[in-house]
Formats: C-alpha cells, sequence, structure tokens
C-alpha cells in the first residue's frame, strides 16, 4: 500500500473465470485451452475493460488473448443473462455468477488457466485500534468469503 500509515487484514481471493451455458456447450463444444476461444463466441463486457482481450495463466506465463463476439454490454447483469441464454462464453468474477454456478444455469470452463487471483483486504487507520463491532465484521467477512469459494 502506497500508504504505509495503514493497516491491513488480507480477507481472502477472489477468481476471474470464464463460464458458459450447458446448451452452448452442447452446440458449440466445451473449450479445452484458451487458444480454443478463436473459435467461439464470446460475451464481451465493456465496463470491466477486458473487452476483447482476456488474460491466462498458460505454463506458468501470464497471455492475452483477443476473444470476439456477436455481444457486448457494459452490464454486468446483461451479459451473465445473454451467457446464460447461451448467446456465448463470458469472462466475470465468480463471486457474481455464484448463484448460476450453483443452480447448473452456467458451467465455469478453462480453470486450470485462471489469471492470478484477486486478493481482497480490510483496510484501517494505523492509529485507531477497531472497534469490537469493526473487528467481528471483518471476522465475518473473511469467513463467508472462505465459505462462499469466490
Amino acid at each position: 500500500m502506497a500508504d504505509s500509515s495503514l493497516k491491513a487484514r488480507r480477507l481472502g481471493d477472489l477468481r476471474a473465470v470464464v463460464f458458459g451455458s450447458p446448451a452452448y456447450f452442447a452446440t458449440y463444444g466445451r473449450p479445452e485451452h484458451p487458444d480454443d476461444l478463436i473459435r467461439h463466441q464470446c460475451v464481451l463486457r465493456h465496463a470491466e475493460g477486458s473487452g476483447e482481450t482476456w488474460t491466462f495463466r498458460i505454463g506458468g506465463r501470464r497471455k492475452a488473448v483477443r476473444v470476439h463476439g456477436r455481444f457486448g454490454s457494459d452490464s454486468a447483469a446483461a451479459t451473465h443473462a445473454a451467457v446464460a441464454s447461451g448467446l456465448g462464453i463470458g469472462l466475470t468474477p465468480l463471486w457474481q455468477i455464484r448463484s448460476l454456478v450453483d443452480e447448473g444455469t452456467v458451467e465455469v470452463v478453462l480453470e486450470d488457466f485462471e489469471d492470478s487471483k484477486i486478493p481482497i483486504y480490510a483496510v484501517w487507520p494505523s492509529g485507531k485500534i477497531p472497534l469490537a463491532k469493526t473487528r467481528l465484521f471483518v471476522n465475518e467477512l473473511a469467513a463467508r468469503l472462505k465459505r462462499e469459494r469466490l
């Protein structure tokens, strides 16, 4: 952290995942490698900055893969609905689609190639001792993040 006077506790990590609907995979097949995405329709989420380039970890190195698709939006809800309805394959933080995965509406693919996880921290000023209710909240949040498998 740039301001070293702050205290922080790591709460967990977030995964960005590639996902698609079972119907899409039944029709077009499942990608087995990030390079396979060139042969697939992808649903592009413009607001996240990922757009037409998705990053993966291949052989221990980061690799940017260009993707294309017939639908894109800056709305997470719209892109998730498009993927769930079979328009293509998407990329999003897992926590945003966890319920869709748990329901079987969408499936995660290319897990072996996921980019680095995104760390989540609770941060507070170092000069202050967090109130008991703040410590309790941070502990509960850390436990929930661990349970949720995000």
